[in-house]
């Protein structure tokens, strides 16, 4: 998708069942808070760190999707999707304050995730290895 810079007040954006592969946001979309990219063709997206508002991020069954980057500028981050993808690697998780829901139902690729206490873990696998940690700028 290209133009997104120019939304400044795009509050919402949905991408789902779309061929799309890949998405990035620039400075310009301060505003969203919501992203949807269900059962979408994403491998890839860039730039979540100029999310600030984004409280939900939902990509369920995005099979190609792998992995995942945020960062401390996505404070504002409530709840994250990603149950029946691929994702292999999510980084950033602990520098999440807000965060209060993780849906990784059958993510069976996801072996390791650092988190922050107290975020309820929805279709935590058993072979998951989860370190809990509670400084929220460990990385």
């Amino acid at each position: 998708i290209t133009g997104l810079e120019h939304l400044l007040a795009l509050k919402r954006l949905y991408v789902s069942s779309t061929d799309l592969t890949s998405l990035t946001f620039l400075a310009d979309n301060k505003n969203l808070e919501e992203l949807y990219l269900q059962r979408s063709k994403i491998t890839s997206i860039t730039g979540l760190e100029h999310l600030p508002a984004l409280k939900r991020l939902g990509a369920k069954d995005a099979q190609k999707l792998t992995s995942l980057t945020f960062s401390a500028e996505n404070k504002n981050l409530e709840e994250l999707d990603l149950s029946e993808t691929n994702i292999t690697s999510i980084t950033g998780l602990s520098l999440l304050p807000k965060l209060k829901f993780l849906d990784i139902t059958r993510c069976d690729k996801l072996e390791t995730i650092k988190i922050r206490k107290g975020v309820t873990i929805i279709g935590r696998l058993s072979g998951l290895k989860v370190e809990e940690v509670e400084d929220t700028h460990v990385r």
